[in-house]
C-alpha cells in the first residue's frame, strides 16, 4: 500500500507510521496500529499526533489508564492540543472519574469550541457527577 511505499522509500518518516496506524485503527487491527504509533514517537519522541493516536487504539482496547498516559504526554507536549483533552477526558469518563472527565472536556473546548462530540460526553459526564451527588 502507499503508506508501504513511503516507509520503504524513507523508514525515518514518523507521519507515514502515523498515517498507518492510523487506517489500522479504522479495521480493528489496534496491535499493529500500537506498533506504528511506537515506531512513529521513536523516530519522532514529540510527535503530538502518535501520542493521541496510540491512546485511541489502547482505549479501543479498554486500556484507559494507558490510553490516558498518551494522552497526557500529548498535552505535554503541545498544551493547545484540544483533541488530546477531549480523548483524556473520554477514557477518564470509561473509568467513572466523571468530575475529572468534565475538567478535560472543559479544558478541549476553551481550545477549540468546535468540537461538538466533547459538548455532548461533558454534558454526559455533568449528568453522572449530578447523579452521585
Amino acid at each position: 500500500d502507499s503508506f508501504d511505499q513511503a516507509i520503504h522509500l524513507d523508514n525515518h518518516h514518523a507521519e507515514s507510521y502515523n498515517n498507518k496506524g492510523y487506517v489500522y485503527i479504522n479495521l480493528q487491527r489496534y496491535d499493529d496500529a500500537i506498533e506504528c504509533f511506537d515506531r512513529s514517537i521513536e523516530l519522532d519522541p514529540r510527535h503530538t499526533s502518535a501520542f493521541n493516536n496510540k491512546g485511541n487504539a489502547l482505549e479501543k482496547q479498554g486500556k484507559h489508564q494507558q490510553a490516558i498516559e498518551c494522552y497526557d504526554k500529548a498535552i505535554e507536549i503541545d498544551p493547545d492540543l484540544a483533541v488530546a483533552y477531549g480523548n483524556k477526558g473520554s477514557a477518564l469518563f470509561f473509568l467513572g472519574r466523571f468530575e475529572e472527565a468534565v475538567q478535560c472536556y472543559d479544558k478541549a473546548l476553551s481550545k477549540d469550541k468546535r468540537l461538538a462530540d466533547v459538548a455532548h460526553n461533558r454534558e454526559l459526564a455533568l449528568a453522572k457527577v449530578a447523579k452521585k451527588s
